[in-house]
């Protein structure tokens, strides 16, 4: 990414309102791996939801923004427009994280009401209710590849659900492996590009990496003193970022055990941005 290419950035805010805002990048640092935040050119305001908004996420072609609240909806916005496009009710408890599935076609959301919902894209029907958590769902992520489904629970369950396609029509999500490795909530998941391992980040303050095909627990990263809540594999695979609450960024080594860079936070930008 160059210097003058555009990114958009977006904080959720607890008054129940996501702005977005339009920002270019004038720096790029750490190898590449990160870059700093620079002038602010317009910021819009998208209101609708009535409580705390937890989660939002792209689309994956950029067009619309998808958030869940404690009002317990999800709502689609136009980014274009700033119009609200639809309100998928169902959940009945906080709406706690959504993920969009590569293509677009779904959009999964996750509850304090122990389900993921799976909403089909562009009708927004309910096209599934899976139901296996005896906890809160914290977090979900789909595979790179869009054949698997993870979801991460309160009780630090990790729950696999392997995607089959019947006909045109008709997708089953089959219970694949439930991943144990710690009682702590799973704050996030996150694949490695060729969809082979998946991260979680607890509130433990750990990292595990996971091999889903086994099943099998591959290394666990300590270090951090607060929960995590973000995981990020880089394009080449050789390293992956961890942020916590404590305020550090951790880069740490894929294949070994081990933490290659420590950055700290910077002080809040003014922009309601960490």
């Amino acid at each position: 990414m160059s210097a003058n290419s555009w990114q958009t950035a977006l904080s959720a805010k607890n008054a129940g309102v996501a702005h977005i805002l339009s920002s270019a990048i004038h720096a790029q640092k750490v190898a590449g791996l990160f870059g700093e935040l620079g002038i602010i050119i317009r910021q819009s305001t998208l209101t609708g939801h009535t409580g705390a908004v937890f989660s939002v996420a792209w689309s994956p072609d950029g067009q619309l923004l998808a958030s869940g609240s404690a009002d317990k909806t999800v709502r689609l916005w136009n980014i274009q427009t700033g119009q609200e496009l639809q309100v998928l009710h169902g959940h009945t408890n906080n709406i706690n994280d959504l993920a969009w599935a590569p293509g677009g076609s779904l959009l999964a959301t996750v509850s304090a009401d122990f389900t993921i919902r799976l909403w089909q894209a562009p009708t927004w029907r309910l096209m599934r209710n899976l139901i296996g958590h005896s906890n809160e769902v914290y977090s979900v992520a789909w595979s790179p590849d869009n054949s698997v489904l993870a979801s991460g629970s309160f009780g630090g369950i990790i729950r696999v659900w392997d995607r089959v396609e019947e006909g045109h029509l008709v997708d089953l999500f089959l219970r694949g492996s439930v991943l144990r490795g710690t009682t702590s909530p799973i704050d996030c998941l996150t694949w490695h590009p060729d969809s082979s391992i998946l991260a979680s980040g607890s509130q433990d303050g750990a990292i595990r990496l996971w091999e889903i095909q086994s099943g099998r627990l591959l290394r666990t990263f300590e270090g951090h003193t607060a929960a995590i809540t973000s995981v990020s594999f880089s394009s080449d695979d050789r390293f992956f970022a961890s942020k916590s609450l404590d305020g550090i960024v951790r880069i740490h080594s894929t294949k070994r055990e081990e933490t290659v860079a420590l950055l700290e936070e910077p002080a809040s930008n003014g922009i309601g941005m960490p």
